[in-house]
């Protein structure tokens, strides 16, 4: 019986390291097709979207983090891409811990695919076991490095400085 019951709790950690591993799969899907509402769905009601020194600091709520990113991103990016790579997961009952690193690339309404800007962020995650499965409830971002020249702000939600974006990171000609 013992035996039945430890493997009970194996196989839900298993279960639930997957499910929080595909969470993560959507945050990427549903941020690069810009389907904001899918995204959204992701966190809980009342999450905590701290991606520090950008646009996409302090967001608190799923209403917060719905506006903020359709007013940074939509009308402003042809394409994103979010890499999220060396996901570690630490779960503890119906609570989790993760950091990892994201991979962010976004080319900029009307511009070369040659044209665009990197960044590059460490996350801490913490996730939630709700009715609807997991979810996230918060995610503190720090940024590593960007060729945008670190300041987000000159680069989001500001039609006029995707110009200046694009000129930044537009290839050098070599002599």
């Amino acid at each position: 019986m013992a035996d039945n019951m430890e493997l009970e709790k194996r196989l839900r950690r298993i279960e639930d390291w997957i499910e929080i591993q595909t969470l993560m799969g959507k945050y990427r899907d549903y941020s690069d097709s810009f389907d904001f509402e899918g995204f959204c769905s992701l966190f809980t009601e009342d999450a905590l979207f701290d991606q520090r020194g950008t646009p996409f600091a302090m967001m608190k709520g799923r209403r917060k983090i719905f506006d903020t990113a359709t007013a940074q991103i939509i009308g402003n990016w042809d394409a994103t891409q979010h890499s999220m790579i060396n996901v570690q997961v630490d779960i503890d009952g119906d609570k989790a811990t993760g950091s990892g690193e994201c991979v962010y690339v976004a080319v900029p309404k009307g511009a070369p695919k040659t044209h665009y800007f990197q960044a590059f962020n460490h996350y801490d995650f913490e996730f939630v076991r709700t009715g609807e499965g997991w979810r996230i409830s918060q995610i503190i971002g720090q940024p590593l490095a960007d060729n945008g020249g670190g300041d987000w702000s000159k680069v989001f939600g500001q039609q006029d400085n995707i110009t200046a974006l694009n000129q930044a990171v537009s290839p050098k000609a070599t002599p």
